[in-house]
């Protein structure tokens, strides 16, 4: 709940950023663009490597030791970081003759497609309406929006993927818009640090989503 109404706040924050903000757009230096973008690169090539390379975080994360060490003690095997269990079936999905989890490769196709966006948008400047500023950031909002709520229902792979593609997708247009409108630096860094925020509110809906389904289930592993 906490995590819910902080992301409410800062999503409400952005919204004044958006529509208060005044700054000439022809303002914006090459090396401001590369600052914002450069951070927003690193931050999902940071998210990439957790999605192909998810074992090296797991001695930093104590919640990640306990729930393997959960799922060894009943004997149960891991699906990418998920236990074997059909109940958790539609959150791995089959790729290279390996499972992995298909939230996590929907956030790394999603940070591949926005590297690619972000690194033409630091080389191209960029000169928007107001009108087409809105446009990007309510339609980035409204993918976050979405994707918190996709964790509350969904039961297909396919739309797991898709939803946390768009989640970081959702992420760019709102540091781009921010960044436009207000024509500083510090504003764009702020929208990139809520996107944390943001992306942690989602981890946390599904982890808690992930103790409901082990609470229903009569078995005794309880891997989370």
């Amino acid at each position: 709940g906490s995590y819910l109404a902080l992301s409410v706040v800062a999503a409400s924050l952005q919204m004044i950023l958006v529509t208060l903000g005044q700054g000439e757009q022809g303002n914006i230096t090459h090396l401001d663009r590369l600052t914002v973008g450069g951070m927003f690169i690193s931050s999902c090539l940071f998210g990439i490597s957790l999605t192909l390379w998810p074992n090296w975080r797991r001695r930093f994360v104590p919640s990640q030791k306990r729930n393997i060490a959960r799922s060894k003690a009943a004997g149960r095997s891991r699906l990418g970081h998920h236990p074997d269990c059909t109940r958790f079936r539609d959150h791995v999905v089959m790729i290279g003759g390996g499972w992995r989890c298909a939230g996590c490769t929907g956030l790394a196709i999603g940070a591949i497609t926005c590297i690619i966006f972000m690194v033409l948008y630091v080389w191209f400047p960029l000169s928007l309406t107001t009108a087409m500023l809105h446009c990007l950031f309510w339609s980035g909002l409204s993918l976050v929006t979405l994707n918190f709520a996709e964790t509350y229902k969904s039961r297909s792979r396919s739309a797991h993927i898709l939803s946390n593609t768009f989640l970081v997708v959702g992420f760019m247009l709102v540091v781009v818009s921010v960044f436009q409108a207000t024509a500083d630096i510090i504003p764009g860094v702020i929208a990139l640090t809520i996107c944390f925020l943001w992306l942690d509110t989602r981890i946390q809906l599904s982890r808690w989503r992930h103790r409901i389904t082990c609470k229903k289930c009569p078995k005794a592993c309880k891997s989370y």
